[in-house]
């Protein structure tokens, strides 16, 4: 059964499901504007289409004076991922959507090719220069991209509804491509997504979105056991797509109260662990805690109303009031933020520790503190929205400190280390006072340099 392409076409801008699939069965689409052309893959179109309707409502080009890369909308996993940026040079400012990635192909003789993975994500390129959708501010703020993404965001609606069609079952049409598995032959098994191949089987529809049932699996487990705990409802792979070891970082973790990390052991398969417990983020929602002490930034209008807590509908904070939990509060631009007793911060930050197996992915853990450190200043997101983003910063910073603990770092990277993570805690203050301006992200060879002969990611 093949479904909507989902094809839009308005003026030089143009979303295109493509005719035939790629290698792996699935359906991909091409994201155009005027002669640029950019693949967006099946697991990607989503946020994609997430994102430019974001882009259309909030890009504001007068924030970004230097020139620069400037993050605002990122979709990265362990091998890479999407990230748009405001772009800015002598001759304008610009959208620019680049793709991350965490490995390269060479040829090791003719007509053989090995794939290398490499310590930072790096861009795609097309020759010299990377691979990239480029789109003028002044195309950004026309009514023709208005009108393209609102065709975007119809068109997925009606493939999101033809899919609950196809799939049957108790589901919103919101919720297919979250909470319904995909049969595909008698060992395949895994998450629907957009593009999903015309020779389906059969697909399964469950009560909750699959990554909070495998997360809820996560207690010291391999992926097979998961999959077995669950009935081979998900085959081994799919587990451990869900739940790579970026899902600590991932929106669906942290909104559930989700402490997550991935173990790996020598000669061993690697174990998932996800902590849980809401309450430490009623104590302290903004993570405050993991992100080593410096003078904090004060907003110039103190706000009166508490600040939102995303892992609950509505917080109860007298419970943590009347635990004793909280020392205080502090203004934020998101609200004022309870201040957590030391023995509860230290249990925070006991839940929140990684263990030293997640020293081989330390590097690209760096990068993404750039990365979302500089997002969280550029994207000024407000409510929960906000206060998700600076909780992820929060834990990436104490991650950080982890990693690169004293004695750990190559003596010729110490103060770059340093510098990274000093700038980090300061964007991280500086936009809980409201006051941060906007910062670009360091190019990956900018990034401190690292030893080649220390173990890297796979």
């Amino acid at each position: 059964m093949l479904l909507t392409l989902m094809n839009v076409s308005v003026g030089n801008f143009s979303l295109e499901r493509q005719p035939e699939p790629a290698r792996s069965g699935w359906y991909y689409w091409s994201l155009g504007h005027k002669q640029s052309r950019f693949f967006v893959w099946s697991d990607e179109i989503s946020w994609v289409v997430a994102a430019l309707s974001k882009l259309a409502d909030h890009v504001d080009f007068t924030r970004f004076g230097q020139p620069g890369l400037y993050p605002i909308e990122s979709h990265v996993g362990p091998d890479g991922g999407l990230v748009w940026f405001v772009y800015v040079a002598d001759k304008g400012k610009a959208l620019a959507l680049r793709r991350l990635s965490g490995s390269f192909r060479r040829e090791v003789e003719e007509g053989q090719e090995t794939t290398e993975q490499t310590r930072y994500f790096n861009y795609e390129r097309a020759g010299q220069f990377p691979r990239q959708l480029w789109i003028w501010d002044r195309d950004v703020l026309s009514d023709t991209f208005r009108r393209f993404v609102a065709g975007c965001a119809a068109a997925f609606c009606q493939m999101q509804a033809e899919t609950k069609m196809a799939v049957g079952g108790e589901v919103a049409s919101n919720d297919v491509f979250h909470r319904v598995i995909l049969s595909l032959d008698d060992s395949r098994r895994v998450p629907l997504s957009p593009g999903w191949p015309s020779d389906a089987k059969s697909f399964e529809v469950v009560d909750r979105p699959l990554i909070g049932l495998v997360l809820e699996h996560c207690q010291s487990r391999t992926a097979g056991e998961i999959a077995a705990d669950l009935q081979h409802r998900l085959d081994e792979r799919a587990v451990r797509r869900l739940v790579p070891w970026t899902a600590r970082y991932a929106e669906d973790a942290l909104r559930g109260g989700y402490f997550f990390f991935v173990a790996t052991e020598p000669g061993r398969p690697a174990c998932y662990q996800a902590s849980r417990d809401k309450t430490l983020f009623l104590s302290d929602p903004l993570l405050s805690s993991l992100v080593p002490p410096v003078s904090p930034v004060a907003p110039t209008d103190p706000p009166t109303e508490p600040v939102p807590v995303p892992q609950y509908e509505k917080a109860p904070l007298h419970q943590a009031h009347r635990q004793g939990w909280i020392a205080g509060d502090r203004p934020t631009q998101y609200g004022r933020a309870p201040t957590p007793t030391e023995s509860r911060a230290a249990i925070l930050r006991r839940f929140a520790a990684l263990p030293a197996s997640a020293r081989r992915n330390r590097w690209r853990t760096l990068q993404l503190l750039d990365l979302y450190s500089a997002m969280l200043c550029n994207r000024r997101a407000a409510g929960a929205e906000g206060v998700l983003a600076a909780q992820r910063v929060a834990l990436l910073i104490a991650d950080v400190v982890g990693l690169f603990a004293p004695g750990t770092v190559p003596a010729e990277s110490v103060d770059d280390v340093q510098s990274l993570l000093n700038e980090a805690i300061v964007r991280y203050e500086a936009t809980l006072g409201g006051s941060g301006g906007t910062t670009s992200v360091r190019q990956p060879s900018e990034l401190p340099r690292h030893p080649q002969n220390e173990e890297i990611h796979r």
